[in-house]
């Protein structure tokens, strides 16, 4: 009955483990390719890697000493378990590697607290060896439950990829890495002392009072351990997330006043060409029909390069809308735009800049690299539809488009740092209850959003 409860607690441990990967990672960080298949994989390595310990338990039985080594070789290559199931089976840097990591193992020594230590072991001593099926089906309501409550607390929380917005990505990983190892310390420093320091006082009638105590008090630092960390980390993720606000704020605010400068040069000059103009107009009568020709495409370049700048009545998209048009007019693209909506308002200043300026970087690189002049346009239209904001961004592109849970992979080498924009416009589009859609026939890329309003 014990080597059969022994595999219950392993695959309780390993079960909700995967539950909080795929919670906190499947929707949210960028898939690999053959995801599912990496995701099945990996699942069945680790249920494997985790009903093994019983036999290996086994083995080394007979030396003290020895089960004590195993023990702690097992147990210290298990901790790397979630960080090498998020690697490989998602699009993340290793600073957000460990950052989910850490949240996951969190939350299953929490649910391991009070599920296994509270109740099978305080409250209900022997419980397990007694009624079998009746605890079962408690671990299984009771885990339920649980990830359910992780569901809509941590999800919710960390439902946007975090990998796009640290600075300094190599260090903040190491700094989550060594969070991450001191935190599997103190806990398994206090898991050793409740199996193997604190549960043989039981034995002995004189120390039932300290033995009880040091148990409910043991058991209270791993909840209080699992809380506070996920405490610091939802903060340090909350105050990640600030920040990038603040920083695309105040690049609109910069982007706004160079806008606004560029306006204010552009009609003074302006009003000088129109006064040179004239001079010019008469010059061209006196001049052969070749160089007249060319002045008048001069004249003509000269008048367009002040016609950049956007004014639909929504600022945040004049400010990304003239700041990409200038950038297009300088490498030869036409950005042409309609805007007709007046639900535009409704989504959010820092919403709008990050997810119109994703979706026209995206635009300019692949019209970039094509070789036909006429073919590097881009088209945006921006429109109501049925009580629904509709917006839609049309490009051409060349080679062959991988796509991967409905997304766009990135072409760049280093893939990993990059192919997050998209991702980025899906995650924004959802938080509104919208959707987006992308389609790419005939070599014409199309991303159409409909949000409801």
């Amino acid at each position: 009955m014990d080597t059969y409860l022994t595999y219950i607690d392993q695959f309780r441990f390993i079960s909700g483990m995967l539950c909080l990967l795929l919670l906190l990672c499947q929707g949210i960080l960028p898939p690999r390719p053959n995801c599912r298949l990496r995701v099945i994989m990996c699942s069945a390595v680790s249920v494997l890697a985790a009903m093994l310990y019983v036999p290996l338990a086994r083995l080394f039985s007979a030396s003290e000493r020895s089960l004590f080594l195993m023990t702690g070789i097992y147990w210290a290559l298990m901790v790397f378990l979630p960080a090498a199931f998020i690697r490989i089976c998602y699009r993340a840097g290793w600073a957000g590697v460990f950052f989910r990591s850490l949240m996951c193992v969190a939350a299953e020594n929490f649910m391991s607290a009070i599920v296994y230590y509270l109740f099978a072991r305080c409250l209900f001593p022997d419980f397990d060896k007694r009624h079998p099926p009746a605890y079962l089906l408690i671990l299984a309501l009771s885990y339920a439950v649980m990830l359910l409550i992780a569901f809509y607390q941590l999800r919710g929380r960390l439902s946007a990829d975090e990998n796009t917005f640290y600075q300094e990505p190599r260090k903040t990983a190491w700094s989550y890495f060594g969070a991450y190892l001191s935190y599997h310390v103190l806990i398994f420093a206090t898991q050793y002392s409740f199996e193997f320091v604190i549960s043989p006082l039981k034995e002995y009638a004189e120390y039932a009072g300290i033995f009880h105590f040091l148990h409910y008090y043991l058991i209270l630092n791993l909840i209080l351990l699992s809380v506070i960390i996920s405490f610091i980390m939802i903060n340090a993720y909350e105050m990640l997330m600030m920040q990038n606000e603040k920083q695309i704020i105040l690049q609109m605010a910069r982007d706004r006043k160079a806008q606004y400068e560029y306006s204010k040069e552009s009609m003074e000059t302006i009003r000088r060409q129109a006064h040179d103009l004239k001079h010019q107009l008469r010059a061209l009568r006196q001049i052969a029909p070749e160089e007249r020709k060319e002045e008048l495409a001069r004249i003509s370049s000269s008048i367009d390069s002040y016609d950049a700048v956007f004014r639909t009545g929504y600022e945040a998209l004049d400010t990304i809308l003239t700041e990409k048009s200038i950038y297009c007019r300088n490498r030869g693209i036409r950005l042409s735009c309609s805007v007709k909506s007046r639900f535009l308002q409704r989504i959010r200043v820092v919403d709008l800049y990050t997810l119109l300026g994703n979706a026209l970087d995206n635009a300019i690189e692949a019209v970039d690299k094509l070789m036909d002049p006429e073919k590097k346009t881009i088209s945006l239209t921006v429109r109501d539809e049925n009580e629904m904001l509709f917006l839609q961004l049309e490009n051409y592109y060349e080679g062959d488009l991988a796509m991967a849970d409905g997304l766009p992979l990135t072409t760049r080498r280093d893939a990993e740092n990059h192919g997050y924009g998209t991702k980025s416009i899906r995650n924004i589009v959802k938080s509104y209850g919208g959707s987006a859609v992308i389609r790419a026939e005939d070599n014409i890329f199309s991303l159409e959003i409909l949000i409801p309003t």
